[in-house]
């Protein structure tokens, strides 16, 4: 796993939209400030007076705030009502793009460049603003192709494929990340648990998601003080002021203790809200409430749930592959178990898409394809979801002919994940 301070670093850029306008904005105010006086240093004559740039500026700069504030509001309404038939979950990892960061930032640097240029163009006596007109053109260019382009991805990019498509990515690269040893035959060997007399450690700020651990750095710490440490909080959970967060056992437990305590509350990271990229089942949480979103009397639409399991049956295919564990003997740390992520991914998508042929049919394609690849030892809970789900048709399609239907798991006549 990334280091610690990495991992938060890339949090807090996440969490902090306004970097990459902020960028923009230094940047249009220098050359605000730079280009008149290159122009005066330089002295080429355009035929436009001072006084008609600085009108040009100004009605550039007074129109490009009114569309920023147009455009932006637009955005907001469309991924507004996009997350209606999605998931609000999902709108924050939308909200992430950097495409609409770096729009909203030419929009903001060619209000600041007109602004800044037209408080330092010129005396009268000069007409000399060849650099400073050119530079505001190609900034008024470069706003209305970001326009463009942000208006095509706002309405492309919330259409249910796209954002199926980008959380399984999401959640692949984070199965990756997270779980990169191959499956060896045994996820969580039966440690002894710690003594009851195991030092506590206690979370004392205010109330946050346990993104991940520097099991790397805890390690360390652990053996540096001869001490085995247990995360109280599986990574995802949440945890509150006052809250245990760490047990400590061992004989190094008492010496150099706060050198101790410190390493390993370093070595936690912590966030507002979950992550895929630290929590690859919170990419199965986000697939799945969609899934099951769609699959609600109020909306009824079973091919959106087969598009989510599209996703969900590449991410188990992948994570069929790996150790599903982070630490060892002498760092414990809670997961989710291969039994724990395939009922996350499946057993609510079961429940709520057993009256839908298109949905249990996929269901069934899925099972066979994830037992086809999957370890022996983890066919067990593949077979378990494969005679709930019989069970479940059983009750939902009392007709054989119609129950004979689900068993069909090609991708003609009723459609699977193509419709």
């Amino acid at each position: 796993m990334r280091k610690a301070d990495d991992i938060r670093f890339r949090l807090w850029i996440a969490r902090t939209s306004a970097i990459t306008p902020l960028i923009w904005l230094v940047v249009a105010l220098v050359l605000g400030v730079v280009s008149p006086r290159l122009d005066r240093a330089l002295d080429i004559h355009t035929g436009i007076s001072p006084d008609a740039a600085r009108a040009m500026l100004t009605a550039t700069g007074s129109g490009m705030i009114a569309f920023t504030g147009f455009v932006f509001s637009l955005s907001l309404l469309i991924v507004q009502f996009g997350s209606q038939a999605l998931s609000p979950r999902v709108v924050p990892e939308l909200r992430r793009d950097r495409f609409a960061g770096h729009a909203l930032g030419a929009f903001v640097a060619t209000f600041v460049f007109c602004l800044g240029a037209t408080l330092d163009i010129g005396d009268g006596s000069s007409g000399a603003t060849l650099i400073t007109i050119s530079i505001a053109f190609l900034l008024l260019i470069t706003s209305v192709l970001f326009f463009l382009g942000l208006i095509q991805r706002v309405t492309t990019g919330l259409q249910i494929p796209v954002v199926l498509g980008r959380l399984g990515r999401m959640g692949c690269a984070a199965i990756g990340a997270v779980y990169p040893e191959p499956y060896a035959g045994d996820d969580a060997p039966a440690y002894p648990p710690l003594p009851d007399d195991a030092v506590v450690l206690f979370h004392h700020h205010d109330p946050a998601v346990v993104a991940t651990v520097d099991v790397a750095a805890v390690r360390a710490a652990g053996a540096r003080h001869d001490v085995t440490v247990a995360l109280v909080p599986a990574i995802g959970e949440r945890v509150g002021h006052g809250d245990p967060l760490l047990r400590i056992a061992g004989d190094g437990t008492r010496a150099d203790a706060a050198d101790l305590h410190h390493a390993l509350r370093r070595a936690i990271v912590f966030a507002p809200a979950r992550t895929i990229e630290q929590d690859p089942a919170y990419g199965f949480r986000l697939i799945v409430d969609i899934a099951i979103k769609a699959l609600s009397p109020a909306i009824n639409d079973p091919t959106t749930a087969t598009q989510a399991l599209d996703e969900v049956e590449d991410m188990l295919q992948l994570l069929a592959g790996r150790a599903v564990t982070h630490g060892d003997a002498r760092v414990r740390i809670r997961t989710a178990t291969w039994d724990d992520l395939v009922d996350l991914a499946l057993t609510e998508i079961v429940q709520f898409g057993s009256h839908s042929v298109q949905v249990t049919r996929r269901l069934r394609a899925l099972l066979d394809t994830v037992a086809a690849t999957a370890p022996p030892e983890r066919q067990a809970a593949l077979t378990t979801h494969r005679e709930g789900l019989d069970k479940t048709v059983a009750g939902a399609f009392p007709d054989p002919s119609l129950r004979a239907i689900t068993q069909v798991p090609d991708r003609m006549g009723l459609g699977l994940s193509g419709d």
